[in-house]
């Protein structure tokens, strides 16, 4: 999978649910994740990620793809 293909898919995901590094490696095959966070942020997408905790105590980032807002003027 080319790095742009790699961007659309994950793009696609984000569009329909938050995403972590190890899910996007585990399930798409994205080794170069945040390269393609990165990509997606430069083409304007608003990316936002946070932290969380896992039961073992592990910190890990998620992603989640900011939704615009509509105006309803």
């Amino acid at each position: 999978m080319n790095t742009q293909s790699q961007s659309a898919t994950l793009l696609a995901h984000l569009k329909t649910a938050p995403i972590t590094h190890k899910e996007a490696v585990q399930k798409y095959f994205i080794m170069g994740f945040l390269a393609r966070i990165s990509e997606l942020r430069q083409m304007g997408y608003d990316i936002k990620d946070y932290y969380q905790t896992s039961p073992t105590g592990a910190r890990y980032k998620v992603y989640h793809l900011q939704k615009k807002e509509t105006s309803h003027a």
